[in-house]
């Protein structure tokens, strides 16, 4: 579980840590040195060390389905993720929660 949080943070800090600031509107003052894909997972890292929790929110359209929204939770403290599943078709009589506890 540990080890999900850390990949969904390095690859969300990692993805940033690539950019050279160009387009950033400074002007043409000094820009950062450019990071190797290497050096930028492990500022990534680095920076996700102190992390025990994090929580995002994914909508998205399903065929047949119509609009679904998840809101998920996960905590390397306790090692437990919590998942509330919305969908916007007429049967749904509210959100489906899945819990996973370790």
């Amino acid at each position: 579980m540990a080890s999900a949080a850390l990949g969904f943070v390095l690859l969300g800090g990692g993805s940033g840590a690539c950019e050279t600031g160009a387009g950033s509107g400074s002007g043409g003052s000094a820009q950062a040195p450019a990071l190797t894909p290497a050096e930028a997972v492990a500022k990534a890292a680095e920076d996700s060390a102190d992390i025990t929790s994090l929580r995002y929110r994914i909508t998205r359209s399903v065929p047949d389905r119509g609009q679904l929204t998840v809101d998920a939770a996960m905590s390397t403290a306790t090692l437990a993720m919590n998942m509330d599943l919305t969908t916007a078709g007429r049967r749904a009589k509210g959100p489906l929660n899945i819990r996973f506890a370790w």
